[in-house]
């Protein structure tokens, strides 16, 4: 079972653009797979993360989109967080930092809860909210996710 998890969600600067919104909406996020934390960072770009995700998952019920792999903006690593296909529909977790093993392997229906719950989460948590779900909005590449996180803390209210 994997899960995210985000605390202390905050703005580290002004959110003006949607660019901003991206990178200054940060938390200490963490990955945990079957009780065990994979991956952990504190003041992570957790909207940067959220757009990055959900812009694969919707390419891959259209179409083959390969495997999931996030960089960060602000990261010098080609690459923090992996999820990668195997057979018999499974999908494996990986980490830049660390090597993954058997137990770090999932359905893509876990993967999407867990995605699912993140976004409630941030929903629920998002300071500024209204104003960064607008400034989301004002850029067509970040409109499903500002609709997600809009939809999100409507259900909330």
């Amino acid at each position: 079972m994997i899960q995210f998890s985000v605390d202390n969600l905050h703005l580290d600067g002004p959110v003006t653009n949607h660019c901003e919104a991206l990178l200054r909406v940060v938390g200490d996020f963490s990955v945990e797979m079957h009780g065990s934390i994979r991956y952990a960072e504190q003041d992570f770009c957790i909207l940067e993360f959220l757009r990055a995700l959900m812009r694969w998952r919707g390419r891959l019920d259209t179409e083959p989109a390969g495997d999931f792999e996030y960089q960060s903006m602000e990261s010098a690593e080609p690459w923090l967080l992996r999820v990668s296909q195997l057979q018999n529909g499974l999908w494996q977790l990986e980490t830049w930092d660390a090597v993954s093993s058997d137990h770090d392997r999932m359905r893509l229906a876990e993967f999407d809860a867990a995605a699912a719950t993140l976004v409630d989460k941030v929903a629920k948590d998002l300071p500024e909210g209204e104003l960064v779900v607008n400034v989301l909005r004002g850029s067509p590449e970040n409109a499903s996710l500002a609709t997600a996180l809009a939809r999100a803390r409507a259900v909330r209210r």
